[in-house]
């Protein structure tokens, strides 16, 4: 017995018809499109039933007059379902607002409407026993209004397991990574742990994180080491004193993989990083987390110029008092000035086309 056809665990495995493996069942075909390819693509098809987490619902529930403006764009744009306008709200100053409009939204700007979970497999994922001692150490994220008890952690953590390992199963071909679990976590809050949750981080995985789950992480190696490229460019005081002290960008690859998730304590702070990050390139941590560091240069400029004190507070800045308002607009204005190729080639380096 599969672990997610166990009466005990909140995902359960999804019926499929007795003769479709890897394909829509028969009774989704009069409810599916056909691509350009003439593959039949489900609209609403289910995954796996998720009960609602149900501990974001109180946050971000206030629309402050000066929001209205926005909150009536994006909330015409859900119902239009226009992609394009929400990615511009996205990405603007102020996101999505809260929690239920990201609900709405998120589920849109990650196309999971037309996202095919495959049937389930039995098979254990190799990477199995890495996530369930991830899981033991996850810490929930604070929210307004929200009192954490034991056993809702606790529930929280086993519905993180199950999407996890749900998308592990179905593509076995992912190797999972330190990190990712905490990406998932901010899904499945946000979302209420319904389908979408599973959904949206299946597709997270695929198309914003797949590097991240291949055999080794060599490709981040060198993703990270652009974060410097752009600070040689833009702030070449700050990028020198880190040159001359010897310091790997490897401070902020808990940035990158888990999406800030794992290093930010607060969740409007998560959800506003991941309104930009799901609207723009893959690449967004990565200037997302070189603004972050230029934000801070007086503090780190200011600093004992001592290797082990300014990587001490590399690593911590997250924690400190950001305007990741100013942070986002600056990663913006980076990433229009300078789109991958660019850096790249300043960067001298070239990544894997996937």
């Amino acid at each position: 017995m599969s672990y997610l056809n166990n009466g005990k665990h909140l995902i359960s495995e999804p019926r499929v018809s007795e003769d479709a493996s890897d394909t829509v069942s028969k009774s989704d075909r009069s409810n599916s499109t056909n691509t350009s390819q003439g593959v039949r693509v489900p609209r609403r098809q289910s995954t796996a039933s998720i009960r609602p987490v149900s501990v974001a619902s109180s946050i971000f529930s206030v629309i402050p007059f000066s929001c209205q403006d926005r909150y009536s764009k994006i909330v015409s744009a859900i119902e239009l379902r226009d992609v394009q306008a929400l990615r511009e709200l996205a990405i603007s100053d102020g996101g999505l607002l809260n929690t239920n409009l990201r609900r709405k939204a998120w589920p849109l700007l990650l196309n999971v409407d037309s996202f095919y979970m495959y049937k389930h497999h039995d098979t254990p994922h190799r990477d199995e026993h890495q996530v369930d001692i991830d899981l033991t150490r996850t810490n929930l994220p604070r929210m307004a209004g929200c009192v954490l008890s034991s056993e809702l952690r606790k529930r929280v953590q086993k519905q993180l397991g199950n999407v996890v390992k749900t998308i592990l199963r179905a593509h076995p071909w992912l190797s999972y990574y330190q990190g990712f679990h905490e990406l998932a976590m901010v899904f499945l809050i946000i979302l209420n742990g319904g389908n979408d949750s599973l959904r949206a981080t299946e597709s997270a995985a695929l198309f914003f994180v797949r590097d991240a789950m291949g055999d080794n992480l060599e490709t981040i190696r060198t993703q990270l080491s652009l974060i410097y490229t752009l600070l040689e460019n833009e702030d070449p005081e700050l990028h020198t004193l880190l040159d001359q002290l010897a310091i790997p960008p490897f401070f902020a690859i808990s940035w990158v993989l888990s999406w800030f998730a794992h290093d930010l304590v607060d969740l409007n702070d998560m959800a506003r990083l991941y309104d930009f990050f799901m609207s723009s390139s893959p690449l967004a941590p990565i200037y997302v987390a070189a603004s972050l560091v230029s934000h801070n240069r007086s503090k780190i400029l200011g600093s004992e110029p001592e290797f082990a004190v300014v990587h001490a507070l590399l690593v911590g800045l997250p924690q400190g008092n950001n305007d990741w308002a100013e942070i986002l607009a600056r990663s913006s204005e980076w990433m229009e000035e300078y789109p991958l190729a660019r850096l790249q080639e300043l960067g001298n380096v070239k990544l894997n086309k996937k």
